[in-house]
């Protein structure tokens, strides 16, 4: 378990950790990892009862972390989002056919294609701004890049790591605030993002039908 005084803690979209930090290595699996990106799945398995509307479904947490300067953007941020992933079985077949990597007829590469695709619910961002003094020198004293690389490498991501391992299970049981969150101007929420992947109903069809609703009633 890694310690660090209380006032050094860090919180990942609003939730600080109640307690000593928990190391993230060991609970997570790393699935991608270079030029400025970092794709992880968490260990832990959980579950979802279904309801009227949405089957029983079990799903794991991806984190991903991008240097936004390694993507075209100005600003020397890194970017933290943590995305609630069901588990491919529970996947209707037409989008997990969507997701899966091309080039393999196995599950070897679903979770990094998820991450990639912007079609999983997100349930927490936090940023990690930098200067570019931070950036590290390889071996022979040379800059190569002018952002992370590695991204762990930017001195506040561990201590980033661990807080959101320690977090985990109460970003968790906060998840329906994030999934209520409507993240673009035509009122798609992370539950419309499940139910396109459990069901097919298309998020996109269902946001604008929703909005069109709306608008009769103004």
């Amino acid at each position: 378990m890694s310690t660090y005084n209380r006032k050094e803690l860090m919180s990942f979209a609003g939730v600080q950790p109640p307690c000593n930090l928990i190391t993230w290595k060991g609970k997570w699996t790393e699935v991608y990892h270079d030029d400025g990106c970092l794709i992880l799945v968490f260990n832990g398995l959980f579950a979802r009862n279904g309801d009227k509307n949405l089957p029983d479904f079990e799903y794991r947490y991806i984190l991903k972390a991008m240097d936004l300067q390694a993507f075209g953007s100005d600003q020397t941020t890194i970017a933290l989002q943590l995305f609630m992933c069901p588990l491919p079985q529970y996947i209707i077949p037409e989008r997990r056919k969507a997701i899966m990597n091309k080039e393999s007829d196995d599950e070897e590469y679903f979770f990094e294609d998820a991450a990639d695709q912007g079609i999983l619910p997100c349930v927490g961002t936090e940023y990690l701004n930098y200067k570019p003094e931070d950036i590290p020198e390889d071996e022979h004293g040379n800059k190569w890049y002018d952002y992370f690389y590695d991204v762990l490498k930017h001195p506040q991501m561990e201590t980033m790591l661990d807080t959101i391992t320690t977090c985990i299970y109460v970003l968790d049981a906060q998840r329906g605030y994030w999934l209520d969150d409507v993240f673009n101007q035509i009122g798609t929420s992370g539950w419309d993002l499940l139910y396109d992947l459990l069901t097919g109903r298309d998020w996109l069809k269902a946001s604008i039908d929703r909005l069109k609703e709306y608008n009769k009633g103004e």
